[in-house]
């Protein structure tokens, strides 16, 4: 990776592949096309896509995505990259979402023209892969939802009340997990006993939950 140890603006990462092909130019300061591709996105795709191309920005020796020429970008590199997120037994679902992202950065850097139509072809024509994962957590009984709703009226702390209206999204309105950390004050009306929520696909929705007592 001569073109990165070459390059004093750019500071080596250790968790870098060796056999990785390079990617050769400097980042804008004035543009990021996975800024740029995030823009207008819900605070969780942002969230989770900028994991992503850090992920795969350290990968190419670069400390995270901001500092990678995403213009770059080549087919035999996100092969390379979706190859070793296989060997290293990623799930699929992660692996395709960060190919995902990689797709959106790409189309971006395109738009910017920072890469030709015919890089973007290929890129864009590598498939996704097949698999799926058990889903993850468990089943909670209802006695063990009161046990935990007790714990927190009998917390005298300020955390006591947070943590049961917390656990009252999640299993009362069906909140994701997600939802309920974006969640803001104003969100709620107590009066009128109604949620506004922004979920997947920045969708707006309100919820009319049924609280007891």
């Amino acid at each position: 990776m001569k073109e990165i140890e070459d390059n004093p603006q750019v500071e080596r990462n250790s968790e870098a592949l060796p056999d990785l092909s390079p990617l050769v130019g400097q980042a804008s300061d004035l543009a990021n096309p996975v800024d740029m591709y995030l823009a207008g996105k819900s605070r969780h795709t942002q969230r989770m896509t900028r994991s992503h191309m850090d992920r795969v920005a350290r990968l190419f020796g670069y400390t995270d995505y901001l500092k990678a020429p995403w213009g770059s970008l080549r087919y035999i590199h996100v092969q390379q990259v979706m190859d070793y997120l296989q060997e290293q037994k990623y799930s699929p679902s992660t692996i395709n979402a960060t190919l995902a992202a990689i797709r959106g950065t790409a189309q971006t850097a395109f738009n910017l023209y920072r890469m030709d139509g015919d890089d973007l072809a290929r890129i864009r024509a590598i498939k996704m892969v097949r698999g799926s994962r058990l889903p993850t957590g468990r089943m909670i009984p209802l006695g063990e939802i009161s046990s935990l709703v007790n714990t927190c009226i009998a917390d005298e702390k300020a955390s006591g009340p947070r943590d049961a209206a917390i656990i009252g999204l999640l299993y009362i309105a069906g909140l994701r997990r997600a939802e309920v950390v974006y969640l803001q004050r104003k969100d709620v009306d107590i009066k009128n006993q109604v949620l506004t929520v922004i979920g997947k696909g920045n969708k707006q929705r309100r919820l009319f939950p049924k609280w007891s007592g």
